[in-house]
C-alpha cells in the first residue's frame, strides 16, 4: 500500500456543529443507495455534496458499514487508484484471497493486473460480515484518467449485491452513465435538490447566529446565489448575522466571481493577524496546530485554528484529536489567489517551511518543487522514488522530474535511474538506453554500486531485447569483473546465459545458469525474487537446461511463501517446461494449471504470461488439439502486437511465429504451413536475433517438404540444419534435422534418414529431453524411430523413446476419452481459460441485450449471483465490461 498516502483521505469528516440537517435530502439518497448500485451526486463546487455524503456517512444505520475515500489529484492513474481503494478497504473485516498489498504492487496500468485487483477486492468484500457497504468516493471531478475511469467502470460491474457506491463529484464523469441508466442501476442527485430555500436559510443562521435574518434578507440572499449552498454561506458571513448584506454583484454575476467577492467579505471581517495566518496557511492541503506553527512560526497556531473555526470558514475537521482540518477547495483557492499578490520570495519561504515540516514525502516533494528548492526536491524524489514506482506511482515520478530544471537532472545520476525505472515499468527500450546508459555511469562515478549495477542490468537486459547483442556481452561480461554480491552476479549470470544463447554459445547457457543457481542457493528468499523475473523458457531444451530449471524451481520452492506475489508463478512455469522436455505429461499440465492460477490472481504478468502461453501451446498440439494450439499462438501474437509491446516486437514476433508454424508442421497442414512460411520469408531485419534466420529456413523447408517439393524443401533444410548447429531454440522451432530426413525417407533413402536423425536421438538420450520428439509430427518420429537397426549401439535407448511416447500419447487419449462436452466447452476469450456452462447462458442473454434484473429473472437467479458470474466471465475473457464480452461471443458464436 502507499504509505506516502494520508491516512486522512480515508475519514469521514466530522460533520460542523452548526451545519442544517436536510433530512429529506438524506432520505432520498439512503433509498438511492438502497434501490440501485450506485448513486451520483452531481453539482458545482460548494453545492453541499460532501456535507450530504458525510451526513449518510456518519449515520449509525444498523449493519451498515461506510467507507470514506477523499480522492485527490494523485490517484488519477489506474495504479494508484486502485492503491487508494484497496487501502480504504483495509479495516473492514474481510477475507482476501491474497495479501492486498502484492496484488497491488505489480499493476503498472489498466490491464489484466488491474482487473486482477478488481477480482480480489469484490472477492474479499463478498466476505464482509455486516448486511451492507456504503462505499463513498468524494471529489471523482479529480479522475480524468481514461484508464482510471475504466477501473472505475469495471469495478462498477463487478459490485456485489450488498455494496453501495456513492459517487460526489462536481463534472459528470466519463463512465457509461446512459448504460447505468438505461438499466435502471444508476441513482442520481443533481445541484436542484442541494439549492437552499428559505426554510434552510432561516435554520441556518439560527444555528449559527441564534436568530433568523429578515425575511427580505433570505430572499434577497436566495436571489443573489440562486441557493448555492457556499454562496448562501458566504453571504450570510458577510453580514455577520446582522441582516444587513454589503452591496453586492447583479444576481447575472458569475458563480465564481460571486464567491471570490463574498470570500473577500469575509476575509476582510477578520482582524489583520487571523487574515494573514489563514493565508499564509493555505498552502498546506491539511492543517494542523504542528504545520501551522511551522508555516507561521505562531506559537498560537492552535487557538488560530480554532478562532478560524468558530467564525465559520470553511474549513472540515477531518480529524479532532490534534486537530486536522481541510479548507473547502473553493476557498482555498480564494486564499491562495490573495497569497499570490504577495511577493514571491514570502511565498517560496512558506513553501519551505512546510516542506520542512511535512511528515509525508509526497507532500514534502511537492512543497520543495514549489519552492524552488530543486536539490532537496530532487534528494526526496531518489529517496522515496523506488517505493513510489513500487507502487505504480510512475506517472507522479515522472512529473516530479519534469519539473525539476535540466541542468539539476543531468547533474543526478539517481534521477536518471528513475527514469530508467519508469521507462522499464512501460516496456519503452527506447527512453531506457536513453536513460540507462548516463544513470550507470554517473552511478559508477559517485561509488553508488548497488544503483550502479541496477542500472547495468536495465541496461543489458533492454539491449538485448532491442537485439544490441554484441553490446549486452560486452557489458555483461565487463560487469561479471567486478566484485559483485551475490545476488547481482546471478542476475549477471543469467545475463551472461542469455547472451551466449543469442550469440550462438548454446552449450554454455547450462553451465551459466548453473551458476546463477549456486550463487541463488546462497539465500533463495532474497535472491530468488529478483532473478526471478528475467529468467524465462526460451533456453529449454538446450544441454543442462532442463537441471537448471527444475533446481531454481526447486529453490525458489524452499522460500516461505505466506502470501502468493507474481514471481512466484516464475518457477512453476519453468518447472512445467521442464516437464515437457521430459515428457512428463502430468507435470506440466498440473504445473502448468498452478501458473494460471497464479497468473489469474494478478491478472497476467506478461513476462510470464509468455511463457505460460507459449507453453500451453505447444503441450496442445502435443496431445493432438492443433485448433486449440493455434488459437493460443494466435492471441499471444495479438497481445504482441499492442503499443506497449514494440520493442519486444521486434525481435520476438517472427520467433513466436514460428511458434505457430511450428504447431502447424506438427500437424501436416500444408496449407496453414506455407501461409506462415510466406508470412516469415525475409532476411534478418534490424537487430533480429540469429536465431531467427533457423526458424524462417526451417519453416520453409517444411513448408516445401509438405507440399511435395522435395528440391526446395532439401535445400532450405540444409541451410536451417547449418544454422542450427549454432543457434538452436528447441523451445521456438522445430529442429530441422528431423524434417530433413523425412526428405530423405520420401526420395527412399532410409539409411540417410537414419543418419541424418541418428545425431539428434543421441542428444535427447544424453540431455534427457525426449519431449522434443513429441513437438515433431508424430508419424514421421514414429517412421524414424523405426529405422534402427536392431544391433545398432542405441538400439535400446531408442526402444526407450518409443516407450515414453506411446506412454503419452496413451495418456493424452485417455483424458481425451473421459472430458464431456459440459467438462470442456469450445474455446472463447483468453488461452487456457473456460466458462462454465452457467457463465455461458449467462453471457450469452448479456449479448441479446438483456439487463442484469432481466437476466436474473430468466435465470431465476439473485442479482448478486449474476453480478458475481459477470464478474467471472470478465475475468476469464480478459474483458474491462460486459460490451466487449458480448463482441467476444456474438464473434465466436457467429
Amino acid at each position: 500500500m502507499p504509505t506516502g498516502v494520508a491516512l486522512t483521505k480515508f475519514r469521514v469528516p466530522r460533520p460542523r456543529r452548526d451545519f442544517v440537517r436536510r433530512d429529506a435530502l438524506l432520505a432520498h439518497l439512503r433509498q438511492l443507495t438502497l434501490d440501485t448500485p450506485v448513486t451520483l451526486i452531481c453539482a458545482p463546487a460548494g453545492s453541499g455534496k460532501t456535507t450530504l455524503m458525510v451526513q449518510l456517512a456518519a449515520a449509525d444505520a444498523p449493519g451498515e458499514l461506510a467507507v470514506w475515500v477523499a480522492l485527490d489529484d494523485s490517484d488519477n492513474n489506474p495504479a494508484r487508484l486502485l492503491a487508494t481503494l484497496v487501502q480504504s478497504l483495509l479495516p473492514l473485516d474481510m477475507a482476501w484471497e491474497m495479501d492486498p498489498r502484492a496484488l497491488v504492487a505489480n499493476v503498472t496500468g489498466s490491464g489484466p493486473e488491474a482487473r486482477a485487483v478488481l477480482a480480489g477486492i469484490v472477492n474479499a468484500l463478498c466476505t464482509v460480515p455486516a448486511q451492507r457497504v456504503v462505499w463513498l468516493l468524494d471529489d471523482l471531478h479529480r479522475i480524468t484518467d481514461p484508464n482510471a475511469v475504466s477501473l472505475l467502470d469495471s469495478l462498477i460491474e463487478r459490485l456485489p449485491e450488498h455494496v453501495a457506491l456513492v459517487l460526489g463529484s462536481r463534472t459528470e464523469p466519463a463512465l457509461p452513465l446512459a448504460r447505468l441508466r438505461a438499466h435502471g442501476e444508476l441513482g442520481e442527485i443533481d445541484a436542484s435538490p442541494l439549492r437552499f430555500d428559505e426554510p434552510t436559510v432561516i435554520a441556518l443562521a439560527q444555528h449559527r447566529w441564534g436568530s433568523a435574518p429578515a425575511l427580505e434578507v433570505v430572499r434577497d440572499t436566495l436571489a443573489r446565489t440562486g441557493g448555492w449552498a457556499v454562496g448562501v454561506n458566504l453571504m450570510l458571513a458577510s453580514s455577520t448575522g446582522t441582516g444587513i448584506v454589503r452591496p453586492a454583484l447583479q444576481h447575472e454575476t458569475p458563480r465564481r466571481a460571486l464567491f471570490d467577492f463574498l470570500a473577500q467579505e469575509v476575509l476582510d471581517e477578520l482582524p489583520p493577524d487571523l487574515r494573514d495566518f489563514a493565508v499564509d496557511c493555505a498552502v498546506l492541503p491539511e492543517l494542523n496546530p504542528a504545520r501551522c506553527q511551522a508555516v507561521t512560526l505562531r506559537s498560537d497556531s492552535r487557538d488560530a485554528l480554532d478562532a478560524l473555526l468558530r467564525r465559520h470558514l470553511f474549513l472540515s475537521v477531518v480529524e479532532d484529536s490534534q486537530p486536522v482540518l481541510r479548507f473547502h477547495d473553493l476557498f482555498r483557492d480564494f486564499l491562495l489567489a490573495q497569497l499570490a499578490r504577495k511577493p514571491a520570495a514570502h511565498v517560496r519561504l512558506l513553501h519551505e517551511r512546510a516542506a520542512a515540516a511535512e511528515e509525508l514525502p509526497e507532500r514534502a516533494i511537492s512543497h520543495w518543487l514549489d519552492a524552488g528548492r530543486w536539490i532537496a526536491a530532487a534528494d526526496l524524489i531518489v529517496h522515496h522514488g523506488l517505493r513510489l514506482a513500487s507502487e505504480g506511482a510512475y506517472a507522479t515520478l515522472e512529473r516530479w522530474v519534469e519539473r525539476l530544471p535540466a541542468d539539476v537532472v543531468a547533474a543526478d545520476p539517481r534521477l536518471a535511474l528513475l527514469r530508467t525505472e519508469c521507462a522499464w515499468s512501460r516496456w519503452d527500450w527506447e527512453q531506457v538506453l536513453l536513460h540507462a546508459a548516463p544513470a550507470a555511469v554517473g552511478l559508477e562515478q559517485s561509488g553508488d554500486l548497488p544503483g550502479q549495477l541496477r542500472a547495468q542490468l536495465l541496461l543489458a537486459a533492454t539491449l538485448g531485447a532491442l537485439g544490441h547483442l554484441e553490446e549486452r556481452a560486452a557489458l555483461t561480461e565487463r560487469t561479471l569483473r567486478l566484485d559483485l554480491p551475490a545476488s547481482d552476479a546471478a542476475q549477471f549470470h543469467l545475463q551472461r546465459a542469455w547472451s551466449d544463447f543469442s550469440l550462438g554459445h548454446s552449450g554454455q547457457v547450462g553451465k551459466h545458469l548453473a551458476t546463477m543457481n549456486a550463487l541463488v542457493a546462497e539465500d533463495p528468499a532474497r535472491y530468488a525474487p529478483q532473478v526471478a523475473p528475467t529468467l524465462n523458457c526460451h533456453f529449454g531444451g538446450l544441454p543442462g537446461v532442463t537441471e537448471a530449471y527444475l533446481q531454481f524451481a526447486a529453490l525458489c520452492d524452499s522460500v516461505p511463501k505466506p502470501a502468493a506475489m507474481p514471481w512466484h508463478s516464475t518457477p512453476v512455469v519453468l518447472g512445467a517446461w521442464a516437464a515437457l522436455w521430459q515428457a512428463r505429461r502430468g507435470g506440466a499440465t498440473q504445473a502448468l494449471r498452478r501458473a494460471e492460477e497464479i497468473q489469474h490472481r494478478f491478472g497476467k504478468v506478461r513476462y510470464v504470461l509468455l511463457d505460460a502461453t507459449h507453453l500451453q501451446a505447444l503441450l496442445l498440439a502435443a496431445t493432438g488439439e492443433f485448433d486449440a494450439a493455434r488459437q493460443v499462438l494466435e492471441a499471444l501474437l495479438a497481445d504482441l502486437a499492442s503499443s506497449d509491446a514494440e520493442g519486444l516486437r521486434r525481435v520476438w514476433q517472427r520467433p513466436y511465429r514460428s511458434v505457430l508454424a511450428r504447431t502447424l508442421w506438427m500437424a501436416q497442414d500444408g496449407p496453414g504451413l506455407a501461409a506462415q512460411a510466406a508470412w516469415l520469408e525475409g532476411p534478418l531485419r534490424h537487430r533480429e536475433w540469429p536465431l531467427t534466420a533457423g526458424a524462417v529456413d526451417s519453416v520453409r523447408g517444411q513448408a516445401a517438404l509438405l507440399a511435395g517439393a522435395l528440391d526446395a524443401a532439401q535445400d532450405a533444410l540444409e541451410t536451417a540444419v547449418a544454422h542450427h548447429a549454432r543457434y538452436p531454440a528447441p523451445a521456438f522451432y522445430a529442429d530441422p534435422r528431423v524434417a530433413l530426413a523425412g526428405v530423405h525417407l520420401r526420395r527412399h533413402d532410409p539409411a540417410l534418414a537414419w543418419a541424418t536423425v541418428a545425431p539428434v536421438l543421441q542428444e535427447i538420450a544424453r540431455d534427457g529431453t525426449p519431449g522434443r520428439l513429441l513437438l515433431e509430427p508424430a508419424p514421421l518420429v514414429d517412421s524414424l524411430l523405426a529405422l534402427c537397426p536392431a544391433k545398432a549401439p542405441h538400439a535400446a535407448q531408442v526402444a526407450g523413446l518409443q516407450q515414453t511416447l506411446a506412454g503419452w500419447r496413451a495418456a493424452a487419449a485417455h483424458t481425451a476419452a473421459d472430458t464431456t462436452p459440459r467438462a470442456e466447452p469450445a474455446p472463447l476469450g483468453p488461452p487456457g481459460l473456460r466458462l462454465t456452462e452457467r457463465e455461458r447462458e449467462v453471457l450469452e442473454l448479456v449479448a441479446q441485450g438483456l439487463s442484469n434484473k432481466l437476466l436474473a429473472r430468466q435465470l431465476s437467479l439473485s442479482a448478486h449471483t449474476v453480478k458475481r458470474h459477470l464478474a467471472n466471465i470478465l475475468d476469464k475473457l480478459d474483458c474491462d465490461n460486459r460490451v466487449q464480452a458480448a463482441a467476444l461471443w456474438r464473434r465466436d458464436t457467429n
